[in-house]
């Protein structure tokens, strides 16, 4: 298993370095740190520009940064590839990099990313899960390293969602940890979704995944938001997973509007699935 890490070398770029090795530690997994430059340069880069050091610096200065972010975190975590600079807007680089490199996640900051943060999370839909791009996960700097105690798959009854349950269940074993599936669910879809419905599914999803630690929640709400944080706070969430998905009652899910405002508003991290159907209607 591999994470791919893309950095800015922030503050919170080293919180998400660490949290990504602490992970990749427990679960045997390898982190290739990355960064893309020149296309939106930092405060240092734009110094060197304006006094004629020029695209070579640039290169360099990300290369040795990338190093120095590494020597930070070793030989506490031997968990380090090689690292990769690439110059490029940030949000393709990322997209370019991982159709490359084929990580398992993609594992980022929410905060002090500057550009790249918001290239990202202000277009997550769109840059990041474009065909061939893999989960990402996103860390709040409040997030605790190795915390995976009790972890919410919210789901809108996809077809992935045994690959993703399963993927989910690989990376919290070795913590112990319990997933909750939980649907949300308004009145209107009430109408056609039931609680039979949600047995079956419940069902299903128990032949498909080989973890024991998994139990079901269908949760009737007025609005989405307002239910995933109450949810979140009452049971001490340390990760939310859900599928990238636009449609009726979960078109919110990836609003970026709504990515920031979890975001903002929540110090639990978030990861996020490209769902491989169209609907679960033929569920």
């Amino acid at each position: 298993m591999k994470f791919l890490v893309p950095t800015d070398f922030s503050e919170n770029s080293a919180k998400t370095i660490e949290y990504a090795a602490s992970l990749a530690q427990k679960v045997n997994a390898r982190v290739q740190l990355m960064h893309a430059w020149t296309s939106v340069p930092t405060t240092t880069e734009l110094e060197a520009i304006s006094i004629g050091l020029g695209i070579e610096y640039l290169a360099e200065n990300s290369e040795e940064a990338l190093k120095s972010a590494i020597k930070d975190f070793t030989p506490r975590y031997e968990v380090f590839e090689k690292p990769i600079s690439v110059q490029g807007f940030p949000a393709l680089a990322i997209e370019n990099i991982s159709k490359k490199e084929k990580p398992d996640l993609v594992i980022m900051g929410s905060r002090g990313l500057g550009a790249m943060g918001s290239a990202v999370l202000g277009s997550i839909s769109k840059q990041v899960f474009s065909q061939g791009v893999r989960p990402l996960l996103v860390v709040p700097k409040e997030a605790i390293p190795g915390q995976f105690d009790t972890i919410v798959f919210a789901t809108d009854f996809h077809d992935s969602d045994a690959e993703h349950l399963a993927f989910l269940a690989n990376l919290i074993e070795p913590f112990g940890g319990m997933i909750h599936v939980v649907h949300f669910h308004d009145s209107e879809e009430s109408d056609f979704v039931d609680d039979s419905y949600f047995e079956r599914y419940k069902e299903d999803m128990k032949k498909k995944i080989r973890y024991a630690r998994v139990s079901f929640h269908f949760e009737q709400c007025d609005d989405l938001n307002d239910a995933m944080h109450e949810y979140v706070t009452e049971h001490n969430v340390s990760l939310v997973a859900m599928a990238n998905v636009s449609r009726s009652f979960w078109q919110s899910i990836v609003d970026p509007s709504f990515t920031r405002k979890w975001l903002r508003d929540m110090p639990t991290p978030l990861m996020v699935f490209g769902a491989k159907d169209k609907a679960w209607e033929d569920f």
